[in-house]
């Protein structure tokens, strides 16, 4: 999977540095940039809608990526005990069949609360260019 991943990346990077010299590259909005500079107006629409809908969705995963991982880092006792604890609802009646049902997997309601609360505070009082910064400098930690 990395692998496809990867020939993916490459071969989107070709497919900019094709459209638009490597210097004039824009950092922010690379691609609808690129079709814009060369006239295709309706790709340069489709990629921005495209970038506007996916970000969501990758601080949605990333969100439901660290409570995970709190709660994994909580079972070795890394972080503090309050990141693995289970939230287990009461039993409630199965809509199909009509029959109580035991919720048996648990929720990590008070993980997910407190890292939505972590996110929504930097959100809203870090610029965007140093959360940038940090997210970049995190993934070349992470693969390093």
């Amino acid at each position: 999977v990395i692998l496809i991943d990867g020939v993916i990346y490459m071969l989107a990077a070709l497919a900019l540095t094709a459209m638009v010299p490597y210097t004039s590259i824009n950092t922010v909005s690379a691609f609808p940039r690129a079709f814009g500079v060369n006239g295709v107006q309706w790709a340069e629409k489709i990629c921005a809608i495209g970038e506007i809908v996916t970000l969501p969705l990758v601080v949605l995963t990333g969100i439901q990526s660290q409570t995970r991982l709190f709660f994994a880092m909580s079972k070795d006792k890394l972080v503090p005990k309050f990141f693995g604890k289970l939230t287990f609802s009461d039993s409630r009646t199965c809509c199909c069949v009509g029959e109580k049902k035991e919720d048996m997997i648990g929720n990590l309601s008070a993980n997910v609360q407190f890292c939505g609360v972590v996110i929504v505070m930097l959100a809203c009082f870090v610029p965007f260019q140093y959360i940038e910064s940090l997210i970049s400098a995190g993934a070349l930690f992470l693969f390093s």
